[in-house]
């Protein structure tokens, strides 16, 4: 496992404990705002889609808009 696959485990971990999410993070390294900003964006996503609710604001939401979250987090990722 690479260090960069254990870092982000670190960032899912704690941004899991602002939205409900239980992650083993074995390595506790510290987190860049950017990854933990990325890792928060990704679990809302997960918890949100899986809603009623989330799935019907998903559907009506206009594919650029969606883009251009993407693309907000990939930029986040490059940092």
């Amino acid at each position: 496992m690479c260090i960069r696959d254990s870092y982000n485990v670190s960032a899912r971990a704690k941004a899991g404990k602002l939205l409900g999410f239980k992650i083993k993070d074995s390595v506790y390294a510290k987190v860049r705002w950017n990854d933990f900003l990325v890792a928060w964006m990704a679990l809302f996503n997960e918890k949100f889609s899986r809603s009623d609710t989330g799935r019907r604001i998903i559907a009506r939401t206009p594919r650029f808009v969606l883009k251009a979250l993407l693309y907000i987090m990939k930029g986040l990722e490059s940092i």
